[in-house]
């Protein structure tokens, strides 16, 4: 059911990694280009050019590696709306009607509408609600209805941020509960952080993650926060929100299916 959530992540995964490819590639060429070519057979309209990519200072690199970050994070936020939005639609297909709902989604449904409904006068901007369909839609949320249609978009409001609880607190929206230990289990994130127990893994994986929104939100900000960031950490920030993003599509697809 997240399939196509899954490529809309990694396309935008792969826009920051080619990036961030050619600006260290860019960083290491720029010292070293002056000594490799031959002055006298340039064009001289190729030479302005040359001479201007020469000139440009590296030392602030760190601030495009910023950037990645913010983008890297706001990539993986969007995608953990997608699996709300989808899962829901999943969940309305699964239960039509009222009766086979779980009340815990019900109580959620109509309060993630009501906090939709409120956001009528300041529209929010990365997300398109329908006002008329969100009341349509939540009308159909009585004891006897047949056919329950539960409003997807309102369940991936009011969310950011990448800390362990908060990604607990938004997945309980659906009936999911992240356990941490079923992220520890898998084989591939222990070979991420270099350990072979469950626990340890899902405490690496915890304390990563933490990090990692640190450092989003001391770029986002702040500027800086004081901290360097480098092509390491968004190249491994890349690598670990791929594989914690396939972990969580096939951990709560398997909940939503059982």
């Amino acid at each position: 059911m997240f399939q196509d959530a899954l490529k809309e992540f990694d396309a935008s995964v792969t826009d920051i990694e080619t990036t961030l490819e050619f600006v260290k590639s860019s960083a290491w060429l720029r010292p070293r280009l002056g000594g490799m070519l031959d002055w006298n057979i340039l064009e001289p309209t190729v030479k302005p050019g040359i001479q201007m990519f020469l000139k440009q200072d590296t030392s602030g690199v760190d601030t495009v590696f910023r950037g990645m970050i913010i983008i890297l994070a706001g990539s993986f936020e969007q995608l953990v709306r997608r699996f709300l939005k989808d899962g829901v639609i999943f969940i309305s297909k699964k239960y039509p009607r009222y009766s086979d709902l779980p009340g815990a989604l019900v109580t959620q449904n109509i309060l993630r509408s009501g906090q939709a409904l409120t956001t009528i006068a300041e529209p929010p901007d990365h997300i398109n609600l329908n006002y008329e369909l969100l009341c349509e839609n939540l009308g159909t949320t009585k004891k006897t209805s047949e056919a329950v249609i539960l409003n997807a978009d309102a369940f991936a409001l009011f969310y950011s941020g990448l800390t362990p609880h908060k990604l607990e607190e938004v997945f309980k929206r659906i009936g999911f509960e992240l356990k941490w230990d079923d992220i520890g289990r898998r084989p591939v994130i222990q070979k991420l952080f270099g350990v072979t127990k469950t626990r340890e893994a899902a405490t690496a994986a915890q304390s990563y993650l933490k990090e990692f929104t640190q450092n989003r939100n001391r770029s986002a900000h702040s500027g800086s926060g004081g901290k360097e960031i480098t092509s390491s950490n968004v190249s491994d920030g890349i690598i670990f929100l791929r594989e914690f993003a396939t972990a969580l599509s096939e951990l709560i697809s398997a909940k939503l299916t059982a």
